[in-house]
């Protein structure tokens, strides 16, 4: 298996190679002869990898193919260094004159001279390997004498799905009735799940942390895997970075010696009826199928049903991926052949053994995606859109002709893993920005095994022999004996195409020795230094010329030099959390080949960063700008009309200091209606506005593409929310809404017929002081009819909230929250009619002197009610038998008039402390 991923990295360089000549050299008259010959050579190699691409190699052919793999990435490596002094010479021709780049130039006619004797030599290379393939047992049509591991007769499939959680929803059961009939008494409540590799634990830790019962009465649901080696500071400490050092939980556990500890539940394999359904699922056939018709003397099913339940051992992931090796067999008849033929009792575990197949029914071009994912440690944690970006740097991303196109190929690569089960999303039982991925332990052995010596993890236990052949390397810094000496250890690699630095912290001042970029990490590709204390880069970054991703996510660093923008390879500049952040180097706009300018920030505290460089709207490319901040400062002017030609853009954009816009013409120059591929937009002005009149026209003019999901709107000093926002046949794609710290808007936007809104949050209005239902819908008889969570905070001068009992409000809210609203006087009577009503919290609002009849929220399971000491009973006709959870805090006179309920609700909390 090892030698099929080595020929997959193969094709991938090879692909590289063929379209560079192809497309980035063709209008290059002067290296037509050199292209040519070498155009030639890789097509005949391409021939030999299709074929070889499942093979099994001899050590013979290995070495044949190992020697082919040192000069692909030599190829690559002097085209790329062609395209790469192409591209230095253009930019020299537009801040100067045109005469540097001329065809006369003497130096540049040198240059060509030694690219043209480097290709060539490079064709020769290539052309000798073939001519000794035969020697090798290499078939240069792509036939070799060997057999395939674990072909089929059928075009592999990626379309395998997950094991399926059903069929663990008993167990989930059994957990939660567990917790639930607990007395629960501690603060921090740990419940151990043990059980086999891949029988599913993760599935039901997740299936019982997300349970509604379970949130209910658990604010926060981390998880933790815990391999072999328990150490119980590390789980600790796994758990505090997973609900961040600043809350509530966090605090526990660092302060607690006790913990609650339920008894281990121990989970077993599948029954022999779930093992079959899975199969079934995944194989695509009936339950109840005629064994005859798949080879089986007899039409008994309990023939197959027993050959299948026998492999499966109980293991849901051998259930699936054994429905979907036979299902990729279309002479159905075969089937029983099949369960009896092949090597199921191989010397390797049955895990490793399903894992295998799953991989060798990978589509070809998922192989390389997967072997490179062999640089992340154990438990090593990720985000897609972090990934994916990798994936392009290092090209095992086929290049698409349109940006679009590429942008859709790594989201789809990335959810066939997910699909797959290779990836698995980590709920950390905190909100978080993005969703994060971890490669199961099976997985991350398989993947290991699958890269064939390219990829390596400096800090593991394996040994490695050859470091100059190394092309991928990640260093463990916090599993280094010293990791002072870190830099003195990564040059022994001296072909490294990526450098990813992991296990870091904050407090560590990395800085990155000049003579280490110089000398060892001049192949470059990717280099990830993040979440260290990195202030700074030496100037030398600049001579990374392959670079194409350069990742400094969660550092400290306040400027980069100017020397980054000699890397015109570069595709990816992350700057995520980079709280010290102060500007971007200035001639950033000459990265023609830039994709992706992170500049998120996962807290909304004030940036430092102020302005943005003259220019940067000339990166048409441009996928991700995260933020975009408008500047007037003289030498440092940043306005709008800079992302009038960014079309491309995708996930989000923030655009702050929007008080800065001059006129609603200029706002108009933003173009925002343009980028389609947005999702999330956020319009910020700063605090201090007070520009009524002129906001009102720039809003209009920053009407957005109707394909966003996801608008926030703050600092808003206008009379009136814009038109487009309220326009249900524009704004259709609308899910969440936040508009905060309105100044001068006194009436609240009809965003009642958004056929998509499930999140409203309305906090912090200066001037709303009434609310009814003709706000939301304008004489419609219903509004909200998809809302799950409304949000209402902050509204110092809010006093009435009226609601027409002939209009339905918000049929399917989940979640209602009110809370700092001290002039309120009362809730809208419609609120008894909310069905689906599952969590109700009231706070702050200290002139509420009654709360609305609850008897008819049948749904309802959590109530809490702060600091709202004019509130002196519960409803009289009582609270629903669904409530689980009652929670009343600063509320003297209502918690004296709750110390009787009794068992009416299961759990009563006054004060912090539960009573029942």
């Amino acid at each position: 298996m090892g030698d099929a991923v080595l020929s997959a990295f193969l094709q991938v360089l090879f692909q590289g190679i063929a379209h560079t000549m192809k497309e980035e050299l063709k209008k290059s008259d002067c290296l037509k002869k050199e292209r040519e010959l070498l155009t030639s050579k890789v097509e005949m190699i391409q021939a030999v990898l299709k074929g070889a691409e499942n093979m099994q190699l001899s050590e013979l052919q290995k070495l044949w193919f190992g020697n082919l793999k040192d000069v692909s990435y030599d190829a690559m490596e002097v085209l790329d260094k062609y395209l790469y002094e192409d591209h230095r010479r253009q930019h020299l021709s537009s801040v100067r004159n045109n005469t540097v780049s001329s065809a006369m130039n003497p130096k540049r006619q040198y240059f060509r001279i030694i690219m043209a004797r480097e290709i060539k030599d490079v064709a020769m290379r290539i052309d000798n390997l073939l001519k000794t393939a035969a020697d090798f047992q290499v078939e240069v049509h792509g036939q070799t004498s060997l057999h395939t591991e674990g072909s089929s007769s059928s075009h592999p499939s990626s379309s395998f799905p997950p094991p399926d959680a059903h069929c663990r929803q008993e167990d989930h059961e059994h957990i939660v009735e567990m917790i639930l009939r607990s007395d629960r008494n501690h603060k921090v409540q740990v419940l151990p799940i043990l059980g086999e590799a891949y029988i599913g634990k993760t599935t039901v830790a997740q299936l019982v942390i997300t349970d509604e019962r379970i949130s209910w009465h658990f604010e926060l649901r981390p998880w933790v895997h815990v391999s072999n080696e328990f150490n119980i500071r590390r789980i600790t400490a796994d758990i505090i970075e997973s609900i961040e050092g600043s809350s509530p939980l966090a605090e526990d556990l660092r302060t607690s010696d006790r913990l609650g500890i339920y008894d281990p539940y121990e989970l077993r394999g599948l029954s022999k009826e779930d093992c079959w359904s899975l199969f079934c699922k995944h194989a695509q056939c009936n339950p109840s199928i005629d064994a005859q018709l798949y080879g089986f003397g007899d039409s008994r099913s309990s023939r197959l049903i027993d050959e299948v339940v026998l492999r499966c051992k109980g293991v849901p992931i051998i259930a699936a991926s054994l429905g979907h090796r036979l299902q990729q067999e279309k002479d159905k008849g075969k089937w029983a052949a099949v369960l009896r033929e092949e090597n199921w009792e191989s010397n390797q575990s049955d895990y490793m053994r399903s894992l295998r197949m799953n991989y060798a029914q990978l589509d070809s071009h998922l192989k390389p995606c997967f072997a490179y994912c062999s640089i992340f440690p154990q438990n090593f944690q990720f985000e897609e859109e972090w990934l994916i970006q990798l994936w392009e740097a290092q090209v095992v991303i086929p290049r698409f002709p349109n940006i679009a196109e590429m942008m859709a190929a790594g989201s789809n690569y990335f959810r066939s893993f997910v699909q797959l089960s290779f990836f698995q999303r980590v709920h950390l039982g905190h909100i978080r920005e993005q969703d994060r991925y971890s490669m199961p332990q099976k997985m991350q052995e398989l993947a290991l095994h699958v890269s064939a010596g390219d990829c390596y993890i400096l800090g593991s236990d394996r040994p490695c022999d050859y470091p100059e052949k190394v092309r991928h390397l990640t260093v463990q810094f916090d599993k280094l004996a010293n990791g002072n000496n870190m830099f003195d250890e990564i040059s022994n690699y001296t072909s490294l195409y990526t450098l990813l630095i992991v296990g870091g912290s904050a407090n560590y001042q990395l800085r990155i020795p000049k003579d280490v970029l110089e000398n060892t990490l001049k192949r470059l590709r990717v280099l990830d230094v993040s979440n260290f204390g990195l202030s700074e880069l030496p100037e030398s970054i600049g001579d990374l010329i392959h670079l194409r991703c350069l990742q400094l996510r969660g550092t400290k660093i306040r400027r980069l030099p100017e020397s980054v923008c000699h890397l015109y390879h570069l595709q990816t500049l992350g700057l995520r959390n980079c709280y010290c952040l102060e500007e971007l180097p200035t001639d950033i706009k000459y990265l023609g080949k830039l994709r992706h300018i992170d500049l998120h920030l996962d807290n909304h505290q004030p940036t430092l960063l102020k302005h943005m460089p003259e220019g940067i709207g000339s990166l048409i490319g441009l996928q991700t700008l995260s933020r975009f901040v408008i500047s007037k400062r003289r030498g440092r002017h940043s306005s709008v009309p800079e992302l009038s030609e960014l079309i491309n853009l995708s996930g989000e954009l923030l655009i702050s200091n929007l008080d800065l816009v001059k006129d609603a013409q200029e706002a108009q120059q933003a173009n925002l209606a343009s980028k389609k591929f947005l999702r999330k937009l956020e319009l910020s002005w700063c605090e201090n506005n007070n520009k009524q009149l002129d906001d009102d026209q720039i809003i209009e003019n920053l009407k957005p593409a109707n394909t966003i999901d996801e608008l926030t709107i703050s600092g808003y000093g206008g009379m009136e929310c814009p038109r487009w926002l309220c326009s249900e046949n524009y704004m259709h794609d609308l899910v969440t809404v936040r508009l905060h710290g309105f100044k001068s808007c006194n009436v609240l936007p009809s965003l009642g017929l958004l056929p998509q809104l499930k999140n409203l949050y309305l906090t912090s209005w200066d001037q709303l002081n009434f609310i009814n239902s003709s706000s939301y819908v304008y004489g419609h008889d219903a509004s909200f009819l998809s809302l799950k969570k409304f949000h209402l905070e902050g509204m110092h001068r809010l006093q009435r909230w009226d609601w027409d009992d002939l209009c339905i409000f918000a049929p399917h809210v989940s979640e209602l929250t009110v809370k700092n609203c001290p002039q309120l006087l009362q809730l809208p009577r419609c609120i008894q009619n909310l069905r689906d009503l599952e969590d109700m919290e009231i706070a702050g609002c200290g002139q509420l002197t009654l709360l609305p009849h609850m008897d008819g929220l049948t749904s309802l399971q959590r109530l809490e009610i702060s600091d709202c000491n004019s509130i002196r009973s519960l409803p009289s006709r009582g609270l629903p038998r669904s409530l689980q959870v009652l929670s009343i805090n600063n509320c003297h006179q209502l918690s004296q008039s709750c110390k009787n309920l009794g068992s009416t609700v299961p759990s009563v909390w006054i004060n912090g402390n539960r009573i029942y």
